[in-house]
């Protein structure tokens, strides 16, 4: 075991052995488990609500989520694999509406063949799930000479209508996010 969640942490860096606090190994993975739920759950919403989409559902679990977690010291192990389980619901909800204004802003996604070379030029490659920021990039450098290209994760933005307007989106370069930091090393561009 080793739990740092709380103040109550063996010596200000972790309890190794049991919490100080009383929770055993099980609890304390079931708290790590849904802590690191709530990071996806959170990145994503975010990421939705920057286009509109809110579900207060979601957003109830997560102060929800964190209170039990966080600041709460019942130990009861049902009462938190019900609490991973309904992270793992929220978090599907939380991708449906992702999903839902990500369609309404940047139209259907329709099956696209993506380059995966580079091109003569200069160029900046764009990581992470932003669609948004994605957007706003190529909005910015249009015209301008410069070639965009997603990486990894961000693959799928080929595949909407209204990113794929603009013709200096040129294919998708790397592999997994992993492996981001040797990719960029060969990079004449932008990262």
């Amino acid at each position: 075991m080793f739990c740092y969640q709380c103040e109550q942490t063996a010596g200000g860096s972790g309890c190794v052995k049991a919490g100080v606090c009383g929770k055993n190994e099980d609890i304390q993975s079931l708290q790590d488990i849904t802590l690191f739920g709530l990071k996806g759950i959170a990145a994503y919403a975010f990421h939705a609500r920057e286009l509109g989409g809110i579900n207060p559902e979601v957003d109830g679990f997560m102060h929800e989520a964190l209170f039990k977690t966080v600041t709460n010291v019942s130990f009861d192990l049902k009462q938190y694999i019900n609490l991973v389980l309904k992270c793992g619901e929220m978090n599907l909800k939380t991708m449906e509406l992702l999903d839902k204004v990500h369609t309404e802003r940047f139209g259907k996604p329709v099956p696209t063949e993506v380059e995966t070379e580079t091109k003569a030029g200069p160029g900046i490659l764009i990581t992470g799930h932003d669609l948004l920021d994605l957007y706003e990039l190529l909005k910015q450098t249009d015209g301008t000479g410069v070639n965009v290209y997603t990486h990894s994760e961000m693959l799928p933005a080929h595949a909407y209508p209204e990113l794929k307007k603009f013709k200096h989106l040129v294919g998708n370069y790397g592999g997994a996010w992993q492996e981001q930091k040797k990719n960029s090393g060969n990079s004449q561009g932008l990262y």
